[in-house]
């Protein structure tokens, strides 16, 4: 199961490789072209103040393209 830290980590890639132009990720070849994106909201550790973590992650087919989460 990824951690939290594995995340971390293929976001701190993505943020350098924005940075570079020059670079690019290449991902497999297949016919299954889909865009999902998934996300989690989660209020139950504070209810009084409704602060809470916000979860989201994007999947272009099998890839995860990005990922972010937020409390």
């Amino acid at each position: 199961d990824p951690k939290n830290s594995h995340f971390k980590v293929v976001k701190r890639i993505f943020i350098y490789l924005a940075g570079s132009t020059n670079l690019s990720l290449f991902y497999k070849e297949n016919h299954y072209f889909k865009l999902a994106s998934l996300c989690d909201v989660d209020y139950a550790k504070d209810r009084v103040e409704r602060k809470g973590t916000n979860v989201g992650c994007h999947f272009l087919g099998d890839c995860l393209i990005s990922w972010a989460s937020k409390k």
